[in-house]
């Protein structure tokens, strides 16, 4: 046989295999990715592995299950999938001091490094003496206090204050579990959100806490947009530098994003009514009751009734709250097999 006769049947050989192969990989590739998909939304699958078998897992479950039905009568269209979490002692810890005040109390600090005068008059002075060991229930008796921390940082850049919001949060170490505060997020309802989010609902925070400081993080440790996030924030002022234009932080309060002005700040920035709404305290109320509006909704109170993984304190307004309206009441004590990740 011809020797360039040999040689092209060759290469078509050659050509013809690794075509093959290349189309047999791929067929693979596709079916792998395919099994990925199936397994993410296999209803056999645990949407919730760090929450215990109970009433509360299985509400849930069975809610999502029925607005997502599109043959079920409680079906709810995707533009319509509103959900709505608080943030201090529902998504993260909030105990012994909660974590937007411990933030500001730093500003303090520096106020009293740069006029040392400041520390006999109070709250400076209050502040001082109980040191790092002030607690939430020292805020309640200090008076004044609250009045200087929501205001703090003021006549700096919002950038800057994102930033100082991201290193608090990054470095400061928790007093009990000896971690950075941003890893004191409860896995149960970081799952829960994610749970939500797969099942096309658009997730908010909605929080009385430093609308900055948590935009800071939101992302990195929720995976809800910074955009989701609606605070307690300063009125704002444009100004213009030689970089462009940049937003400074004003010393007067725009919004205290607690009690009933949650809803009024849902509806400024969100537009439409929540049908999931969690929270954990009195302040908490008006959101969960704002869902009511929906013949389909979920309402829920997190209890934090463990005082071994983390603390006791019941919030009795919520939860009489809950049983009048037959909210949820999601029990840290029974409901999560594991509260952090870090811990079980």
């Amino acid at each position: 046989m011809d020797k360039r006769i040999t040689i092209a049947i060759t290469v078509g050989i050659v050509i013809i295999a690794f075509t093959a192969y290349l189309f047999y990989d791929f067929s693979l590739t596709k079916g792998s990715i395919s099994e990925l998909e199936t397994t993410k939304i296999s209803p056999d699958s645990d949407p919730l592995p760090s929450w215990n078998s109970g009433d509360s897992k299985q509400k849930i479950i069975e809610f999502v299950n029925q607005v997502t039905n599109p043959s079920s009568s409680a079906f709810v269209p995707l533009e319509d999938r509103i959900a709505t979490f608080d943030n201090d002692g529902t998504l993260w810890i909030e105990q012994p001091l909660y974590i937007p005040f411990g933030f500001h109390l730093e500003y303090l600090y520096e106020q009293l490094d740069e006029q040392p005068t400041l520390s006999s008059q109070s709250p400076y002075s209050e502040i001082l003496e109980k040191g790092d060991s002030i607690t939430n229930k020292d805020l309640e008796h200090i008076s004044g206090l609250t009045d200087i921390l929501l205001p703090a940082y003021p006549n700096i850049t919002q950038e800057d204050y994102l930033k100082k919001s991201k290193d608090y949060l990054d470095n400061t170490i928790h007093p009990r579990f000896n971690v950075p505060l941003k890893e004191l997020t409860y896995q149960p309802m970081v799952e829960l959100i994610h749970y939500l989010q797969q099942n096309d609902f658009e997730v908010y925070i909605v929080s009385a806490g430093f609308q900055g400081m948590m935009r800071a993080v939101s992302e990195e440790i929720y995976n809800i947009e910074k955009e989701n996030v609606i605070g307690t924030h300063p009125e704002f002022i444009s100004q213009s530098t030689e970089e462009g234009s940049v937003l400074i932080r004003q010393s007067t309060i725009a919004s205290f994003n607690d009690g009933a002005e949650k809803p009024v700040n849902i509806q400024k920035q969100i537009g439409k009514i929540p049908i999931f709404a969690c929270g954990n305290s009195g302040g908490d109320i008006e959101m969960l009751t704002l869902t009511q509006h929906h013949e389909n909704h979920f309402a829920c109170m997190v209890n934090h009734d463990d005082e071994n993984r983390e603390y006791y304190y019941l919030n009795q307004e919520a939860l009489e709250e809950a049983q009048r309206n037959g909210w949820v009441v999601i029990s840290m004590k029974n409901d999560f097999e594991t509260v952090f990740s870090n811990f079980k």
